[in-house]
């Protein structure tokens, strides 16, 4: 993935990441055009790297800006694949959830509007 296409990156954070069964920890990235899903080690020097893992297209994306009673989790699923590809994120604080729900309501309010 060539970042500097992505168009500006707006928000990153960890989350406890849900797709289907299987649940990770992820540093995702939110670019204006992509979100970036990694993972991150730690190597010697106590620096981390991110290791991608996937990616998609924020046009092909849609959200639902509160899932399960925590108040701390969102999804983002996908308009044109199966209705089990979705992915449930769950950040570390209300704060962050409303951030990126926020962010990525915008994001994907102007794509709308540009492909009207």
């Amino acid at each position: 993935v060539n970042l500097k296409e992505q168009g500006q990156l707006r928000c990153q954070d960890e989350f406890i990441v849900w797709c289907g069964r299987k649940k990770y920890l992820r540093h995702v990235f939110l670019f204006e055009d992509l979100i970036l899903f990694s993972k991150t080690k730690k190597i010697e020097g106590g620096y981390d790297i991110y290791i991608y893992k996937q990616s998609f297209k924020t046009a092909e994306i849609g959200m639902t800006e509160s899932v399960g009673d925590s108040g701390l989790r969102f999804e983002i699923w996908f308009r044109r694949r199966k209705s089990q590809d979705t992915f449930i994120l769950q950040a570390a604080s209300g704060e962050v959830k409303n951030a990126w729900t926020s962010i990525i309501g915008k994001i994907l309010w102007r794509q709308a509007l540009r492909n009207r």
